[in-house]
């Protein structure tokens, strides 16, 4: 029974790390279209990751979306030119999507702590916003995963804020009517 055991979680922890990826340089020969063979029960957070000073500044909901945002990461495996070492590469990154709906509606996170949240991960360096979308025209906004927490604070940090919606929608931005006398 024992033997069974150590079998069984030596398995385990070979299917995990090729779930979580390895080190290694990445190739040029990256297919980003190709899918990833299996969805992986596992979540893979670099111990790098959980010691920085970017990620004990986050406050309030910004360390649970962040951890659904590496959720949502898609893996590809990509072997080196000898086929001896292989590494991982995300095929998503810039498409990451996490909607305010999917945020209220799974997580039970408010739209103004999602916001919140989003902001804070964007400033720190963990996120950045590939594309801007827009709720009232059902644009869904796509987000990167950054690598500029790295960097959080030092000089060499790169300091970058979410752009504001300026777009003047809704019912208060609507051109008053003029009086006709």
């Amino acid at each position: 029974m024992s033997r069974f055991l150590v079998s069984f979680v030596a398995l385990a922890f070979r299917r995990a790390s090729q779930d979580c990826g390895g080190r290694g340089p990445q190739s040029e020969l990256i297919e980003l279209n190709k899918k990833p063979k299996h969805q992986s029960s596992v979540i893979c957070i670099e111990r790098k990751l959980l010691k920085s000073e970017a990620w004990w500044a986050l406050t309030g909901a910004a360390p649970q979306v962040m951890t659904g945002f590496l959720v949502r990461r898609q893996f590809n495996e990509v072997r080196s030119p000898g086929g001896r070492r292989s590494s991982w590469v995300i095929i998503n990154n810039g498409q990451i999507e996490f909607t305010y709906a999917e945020a209220k509606g799974k997580y039970g996170v408010t739209n103004p702590r999602f916001t919140r949240a989003i902001d804070q991960l964007v400033e720190v360096g963990f996120i950045d916003i590939a594309k801007q979308g827009g709720g009232m025209l059902k644009n869904k906004t796509l987000y990167a995963i950054s690598d500029r927490w790295e960097k959080f604070g030092t000089e060499e940090f790169k300091h970058v804020e979410r752009q504001k919606d300026m777009r003047q929608m809704g019912y208060r931005n609507r051109p008053k009517k003029k009086d006709n006398i």
